[in-house]
């Protein structure tokens, strides 16, 4: 018989498969720890996703259901308008008493008008009346300063209207309704069939 020629292979020419079984095996461990850290940053960026939208809406605009609920649900809330001229008073104060004969005559969501806050702002004062008074006489207004009238807005779930001759908007927070527009607007006030 013919001896076989085909010599085992020699220390050296096993050595470059070991090789690549231990590359293979590093190569895997590297595959799995960038999938691991892949994982890890989609879940922190969900996080801060989250927590992002979390945060935003505490400090954006909100529904205006949330701030009517605020506003009936409130022991005392505020009304404060700009009256910078006699055009400013009759819009802002006009669509104020719109507002409050709404939310005073609602049988659903009625509101003492002595629980009502109510301010005036002009350029360098507030009128302010603490509480206004129903069928009685006239409330009882102090001047303050324009300060202490805006705190309002942010001590109670309030109405701030104010005037503008070229623009209408309104914007809606869980504690706060701003609302600002031309006479027109004032004078329609649609917010106050809204209020109630």
């Amino acid at each position: 018989m013919p001896k076989d020629k085909t010599k085992a292979p020699s220390k050296e020419q096993k050595k470059p498969a070991q090789k690549a079984v231990g590359e293979s095996r590093s190569g895997a461990k590297a595959g799995m720890l960038k999938y691991a850290a892949a994982i890890i940053i989609v879940v922190v960026i969900i996080g801060a996703a989250i927590f992002a939208g979390l945060y935003a809406s505490q400090n954006q605009e909100g529904s205006f259901d949330a701030f009517k609920a605020n506003f009936n649900s409130a022991q005392r809330v505020a009304i404060v308008v700009t009256a910078y001229n006699g055009t400013v008073l009759s819009g802002t104060v006009g669509c104020a008493t719109a507002i409050i004969l709404q939310i005073a005559s609602n049988p659903n969501a009625h509101r003492n008008t002595s629980t009502i806050d109510f301010g005036i702002i002009n350029q360098s004062s507030c009128l302010e009346a603490k509480g206004l008074l129903g069928n009685g006489p006239n409330p009882n207004y102090t001047t303050t300063s324009v300060q202490n009238c805006v705190n309002l807005t942010t001590s109670e779930p309030a109405i701030y209207i104010n005037y503008s001759a070229t623009m209408n908007n309104t914007v809606i927070k869980p504690r706060l309704l701003y609302i600002v527009g031309t006479s027109t607007f004032l004078r329609q006030c649609g917010i106050a069939a809204e209020i109630s």
